[in-house]
């Protein structure tokens, strides 16, 4: 076991810390305190169903007296990312007073050249008189009203500003930024396609236990004979940035995309999606893509794909 100890001698401060493990199924992790020390234990999870097998996250002793998280490195001056393996999260602050999410809340970023920023919105709970805007140098980006939740924004300039205000109803907010490289280039994902000794086919990152990179392709077309039925399952399917990365196929019919995500393959029920070729016998293309954008990588998917009986088309 290893462990991690954070000291701070100002006790006008809090000790704000964000940690959140690598893995389908974490989530992040906040802690607020009016302490001066904080210690984090790093055990051994090779038998621990269910752990981490890394995480990340910040640790800041923050004057967050009637300001919310992070303001005190962001409010007057902008904090300055220097790469895309940085991420904070932005979470409004709460009223001791009126013990409510009520307190106004800005915050300023800077990006480094060549990068823009991405946003994603991950909580947002509205009242009517909330003030909510992310906007640029120039531009207006999104407001209260153009939210959505899990949908990543982009922007190429190299300025961000964030703010949030709601002072009689109280209002929840949570999101992540991150910068990015402004390139509309996809490198090759070096994505594999294996086939079993049973005929199974599986289509995967196969980066054996790393995370993919960022600004990543990988495509592959499925064929969907007369007289089959083809099922598509995961293996594994991990993938936290769901706003800005994302794994699917295109049905060839309408041209949209189906994107997948973890409950779609939870535990239980039917599992898999199942297709058949089109009703007139001939055959189905499914093409099926991975795409990662400029930050936040994770873990990746491995999905099989094989063929069942005859279909019916009754």
């Amino acid at each position: 076991m290893n462990e991690l100890a954070y000291f701070n001698n100002t006790v006008d401060f809090k000790l704000y810390a964000m940690y959140n493990g690598v893995g389908p199924h974490d989530v992040p992790h906040f802690l607020v305190s009016h302490t001066t020390s904080v210690n984090i234990a790093l055990i051994d999870t090779d038998h621990i169903d269910g752990a981490s097998d890394m995480f990340y996250g910040y640790i800041i002793f923050d004057n967050t007296n009637n300001k919310c998280p992070l303001e005190s490195v962001s409010r007057i001056n902008p904090y300055h990312f220097t790469d895309e393996t940085q991420i904070l999260y932005l979470q409004n602050g709460y009223d001791n007073e009126t013990n409510s999410y009520k307190l106004a809340c800005k915050w300023q970023f800077t990006a480094p050249l060549n990068y823009g920023f991405k946003i994603v919105v991950e909580m947002f709970e509205t009242a009517k008189d909330t003030f909510f805007e992310v906007k640029n140098r120039t531009d207006l980006l999104i407001n209260e009203k153009s939210v959505k939740l899990y949908h990543a924004i982009y922007n190429s300039d190299t300025y961000l500003q964030v703010s949030l205000n709601n002072s009689e109803n109280s209002c929840r907010f949570q999101a992540f930024i991150s910068v990015v490289k402004n390139t509309n280039i996809k490198q090759d994902g070096n994505c594999t396609i294996k086939v079993t000794e049973t005929g199974e086919i599986n289509w995967s990152t196969d980066l054996n236990g790393y995370m993919y990179e960022n600004n990543i392709k990988c495509t592959h077309d499925f064929y969907i004979y007369n007289g089959t039925e083809a099922v598509f399952d995961f293996y594994y399917l991990s993938i936290r940035d769901t706003g800005g990365d994302y794994i699917g196929y295109y049905d060839e019919e309408s041209g949209e995309l189906v994107k997948m995500d973890s409950q779609t393959f939870s535990d239980g029920g039917d599992r898999g999606i199942k297709l058949a070729p089109y009703k007139n016998g001939t055959t189905k293309r499914v093409t099926w893509e991975f795409i990662s954008d400029g930050s936040f990588p994770d873990y990746g998917f491995k999905m099989s794909f094989s063929y069942l009986g005859t279909v019916s088309f009754f």
